[in-house]
């Protein structure tokens, strides 16, 4: 049995409907905790044999997720993780799905093929897209409303494209035969949407409304759009192959966010931001160290400008794992905020003792301010997680969120302190 009751989805529910509309003075915060003697199943359920009854797949996650307590926003969720762009496989890419040296899994081209010559089709009998929904259905009648069950990743337009193409030739390609990248983005677009409904004939009806590859919850249609491709190409490159497939994709769902994968993308930024459907960019986070940089100062830009758009857009702040070990943050600008970082990367360290010189498991609280905005910066180890409800009651206490009395502050802090 999962650690979650009918009450904690209740609650997730109306939080999450109040953020999407802007109402909710306080970010979303996703904290998830398995217990770290539980077996860990596989992270990616490709590297299950395809022959194994998907009931033995959805047992072997089962028992995991039920060691899982949730704290803050946190929510039982699950991702059919089958490697970042499967819809090249459903549309007949070889899948390389592997757990040695470690989990993985990327796509290749079936055979090589010239640009002009490709062409994609819908194919119900695809062994990965038939595997996929039969996960899925298996998931959602295991569990019913009480999990998350995610969609797939299928991936960015020009992803798919790279995983079909190779993308050393759809780099030459976009130089090359711009009408028929063109030509192709928008089947890969029209193919993503007829996956997508699929899935969401089989998820929506029986659970709780969707989720993606992240977990941020939706009482429609959500997705985490990308095009990780869109790091080696232009602008105007992004504008014309990238942009058209997203703007289709944000008029198809109710909350569309982006996941910005890293540096490279930030001259796209501009652009995404004025997208007026999209609800949000998460990857901010990785930015964070290099503040004398000129990506960070145009990403500190972006930021003050997606403020004071209307509505305004979600930025996403994360430093997490499949495991759960650590933790997300959903900010809506505009509102007091805070960032919750657990175990930075190596590369953030420098960074961080420069502002929190401790080494304790809790290693400071303090206010500071991101791009103008009011935020509370924690930095903790899971070691002591037990002191997490100590240490909200006195972010809370000290007016960070708006509870000025202790009283008060017991009062606002159970949205983190449950399970």
């Amino acid at each position: 049995m999962l650690k979650f009751s009918l009450e904690d989805w209740d609650r997730i529910q109306r939080d999450n409907k109040a953020w999407w509309a802007g109402k909710l003075p306080r970010p979303l915060v996703y904290l998830a905790m398995p217990d770290p003697r539980a077996p860990r199943p596989l992270s990616y359920m490709s590297n299950y044999p395809l022959e194994m009854p998907a009931e033995q797949v959805v047992e072997q996650y089962a028992a995991y997720l039920e060691t899982v307590r949730f704290f803050g926003d946190a929510f039982p969720w699950l991702w059919v993780n089958f490697g970042p762009g499967i819809a090249a496989g459903f549309l007949g890419a070889n899948v390389n799905s592997v757990t040695e040296p470690s989990e993985t899994v990327w796509f290749t081209p079936r055979e090589p093929v010239e640009i002009g010559d490709l062409r994609l089709a819908y194919d119900p009998e695809n062994v990965y897209w038939k595997r996929v929904k039969e996960l899925t259905t298996c998931l959602v009648g295991r569990f019913g409303d009480m999990l998350a069950v995610s969609h797939t990743d299928l991936g960015g337009n020009l992803d798919i494209l790279a995983s079909l193409r190779d993308t050393h030739g759809l780099l030459l390609d976009v130089l090359d035969y711009p009408e028929d990248v063109e030509r192709l983005v928008g089947e890969v677009t029209r193919l993503w949407i007829r996956y997508y409904d699929e899935l969401d004939a089989i998820i929506r009806p029986a659970t709780r409304g969707t989720s993606s590859w992240a977990p941020i919850w939706s009482p429609g249609k959500t997705y985490m759009l990308q095009c990780d491709f869109s790091y080696m190409i232009s602008p105007a490159m992004f504008e014309r192959f990238v942009m058209p497939d997203l703007a289709a994709c944000c008029d198809f769902l109710d909350h569309a966010f982006y996941h910005l994968d890293g540096k490279g993308e930030i001259p796209h930024l501009d652009m995404l931001l004025g997208l007026q459907r999209l609800r949000g960019i998460r990857g901010m986070g990785s930015l964070l160290p290099i503040t004398g940089c000129r990506c960070w100062r145009a990403s500190a830009r972006a930021v003050s400008y997606a403020r004071c758009l209307s509505p305004p857009k979600a930025l996403g702040v994360s430093c997490a794992n499949w495991a759960g070990r650590a933790s997300c943050l959903w900010w809506m600008p505009g509102r007091n905020s805070m960032i919750i970082l657990s175990r930075p990367p190596l590369f953030c360290k420098p960074w961080l003792k420069r502002i929190f010189p401790s080494n304790r498991a809790i290693t400071s609280i303090k206010r500071v301010r991101l791009v103008g905005a009011p935020a509370t910066l924690i930095i903790l180890t899971w070691r002591k997680h037990v002191f997490w409800r100590r240490i909200l009651s006195r972010t809370l206490a000290g007016g960070t969120l708006g509870a000025g009395r202790r009283d008060d502050a017991r009062r606002r802090v159970e949205w983190c302190a449950h399970g």
